[in-house]
């Protein structure tokens, strides 16, 4: 994703409205222009709500541009919006809709569903006197990760950011791993399960 330092700056409402016209009366080239200054809005959009490591950035950024294009007409000059709310509202709608098609293909992407282990396989510093069941915890699940297969290993510590290392999206793992993002996502969610089934188990021995 390039640097939102190179990226243009949103234009101001008077601006948009000047070329926002000279689109009504044909000017396509005035639509790209207004789009192309949104850009570093609908990052900053993405990266304040959507900014989770199994979300791809670039990916929800196109989409939000993308609601903004189709619903590019709909404006109203007349009704005293700020383009950039309008562009918000677009961006964020699409977006949700995307993520919403998409929840049934999602994999679990926090073990807190079960055990909270998102937090148990990233937190080393556990404070062992005041929180001393939580540490039996992570170290219990900290020793059934080194049970798995090594490539189901790496892919849930480049996942979960073992050992406060920076967690990777499947785009990512799939790059690192050279397989695709499907193959890491289907193996991810295999593992997890068997993870959350081994933890369970291993309760029900104390």
């Amino acid at each position: 994703m390039k640097k939102l330092n190179n990226l243009p700056e949103p234009l101001s409402q008077d601006q948009i409205v000047i070329l926002y016209k000279q689109y009504q009366e044909g000017n396509l080239e005035a639509k790209k222009i207004i789009l192309n200054h949104n850009i570093k809005l609908i990052i900053n959009l993405v990266l304040k709500n959507f900014n989770k490591p199994y979300y791809d950035i670039e990916e929800l950024t196109a989409i939000g541009l993308l609601g903004i294009t189709e619903s590019f007409d709909k404006y109203d000059l007349s009704r005293n919006v700020n383009f950039s709310t309008f562009a918000v509202h677009c961006a964020r709608m699409k977006i949700i809709a995307h993520l919403k098609k998409q929840k049934s293909k999602i994999i679990i992407t926090s073990i807190n569903d079960f055990i909270n282990f998102d937090q148990l396989l990233k937190d080393d510093n556990v404070d062992i006197e005041y929180d001393y069941d939580l540490k039996e915890e992570h170290l219990i699940i900290k020793q059934l990760v080194e049970e798995l297969k090594e490539n189901e290993q790496l892919i849930i510590k480049l996942y979960f950011g073992f050992d406060g290392n920076k967690r990777h999206t499947l785009k990512e793992i799939s790059e690192i791993l050279n397989v695709s993002p499907q193959r890491v996502q289907f193996v991810l969610k295999r593992t997890l399960n068997r993870l959350k089934d081994k933890f369970k188990k291993h309760q029900k021995t104390i």
